[in-house]
């Protein structure tokens, strides 16, 4: 989570966009896993790590897994695991749906990276800070439909629409 420029991160206003960004985000993952297990009691959101005891231990139903640098360098590994284990999970980050996992909601990184030049851009040619506007990041739907048939799911024409994209 991108924290304000008083506490060393990005400027205030970014790191306002980004907490609001966040929590919409939570909550739409959320509802993105309910609407394709209606049935499901027991879903989590997850950050940095401690995934597979957590899941196990509670029998989680689906899991909403939130960005992070040591569940980004261990992707590979929480794919791994949740796929056999048949756990329906919802990611941040677009790179875990490419690489097999079931579906993403999250900011797009590449569209952020490309806002952030233009902020630093301005703030270079003297820009009051105070002065930029202060915009929600676009957040993405991604779906992996070839994940949801290994998992043997069936994702609703309602979540379906509302994805940006649909992996086959």
């Amino acid at each position: 989570m991108a924290r304000g420029a008083g506490e060393g991160g990005t400027p205030d206003g970014l790191g306002m966009a980004s907490r609001l960004a966040d929590h919409e985000a939570d909550r739409n993952r959320l509802e993105f896993l309910k609407a394709i297990e209606p049935h499901a009691s027991r879903v989590a959101v997850l950050a940095q790590g401690g995934y597979a005891p957590a899941i196990r231990r509670e029998r989680l139903a689906g899991v909403a897994v939130r960005e992070g640098s040591l569940v980004f360098s261990d992707r590979q590994r929480i794919l791994s695991w949740m796929a056999p284990n048949r756990v329906l999970a919802i990611f941040s980050w677009r790179r875990f749906v490419d690489e097999g996992g079931l579906m993403s909601f999250g900011v797009d990184l590449a569209e952020l990276y490309r806002r952030f030049a233009g902020y630093v851009d301005r703030l270079l040619k003297g820009a009051d800070l105070a002065n930029l506007p202060v915009d929600q990041p676009r957040l993405e739907l991604v779906i992996n439909l070839k994940t949801a048939k290994a998992l043997g799911l069936a994702i609703p024409h309602s979540v379906l629409l509302r994805a940006d994209e649909v992996i086959q």
